[in-house]
């Protein structure tokens, strides 16, 4: 199959493909954006940046287990069903640290809130990874699962004025 043929065969699935790099930019500005602000924030509530490192440190033990939470949820049940888990359980975390930090309430509450926020939000990625996947035929899987990964990803190559 050329690659003409396969670029129209794709455009007859351009509704999963703008879904699928939605979903997947969402996520990425979710997970790396509160990842990569997490000892500004901290150090902005009165912490001081060791600390606040540390906090961050032990809030990415959790990444691993992440994946393995998704692997285990897809095999469980349907993998939009898991994926929509996961995006509510991200979610109300998400939003419960934020309330954490705004209230004040103790340190232990607002690691344990992201340590949860964490274990959802780090395993929406590999859900979509094998979701993509499985959306595409078998003559376009690839060039269709990159390029839903590259369009997903294209916020952090652009740089930021």
């Amino acid at each position: 199959m050329t690659f003409s043929q396969q670029l129209a065969f794709l455009r007859k699935l351009w509704v999963p493909v703008v879904v699928l790099i939605l979903f997947l930019l969402c996520s990425f500005v979710q997970t790396f954006g509160i990842n990569s602000w997490l000892p500004e924030i901290y150090s902005r509530h009165g912490f001081r940046m060791i600390r606040s490192f540390q906090f961050t440190m032990v809030i990415f033990i959790a990444t691993p287990f992440a994946h393995l939470v998704a692997i285990w949820l897809q095999n469980r049940v349907n993998r939009k069903w898991a994926l929509f888990i996961l995006t509510t359980g991200g979610t109300i975390f998400f939003i419960l640290c934020g309330f954490a930090f705004e209230f004040r309430w103790p340190v232990a509450v607002l690691i344990g809130f992201q340590i949860v926020q964490t274990l959802f939000a780090q395993g929406i990625p590999s859900i979509l990874a094998t979701l993509s996947s499985e959306t595409f035929p078998t003559p376009v899987r690839t060039l269709g699962t990159g390029f839903v990964s590259g369009m997903g990803q294209l916020n952090f190559s652009v740089p930021i004025r």
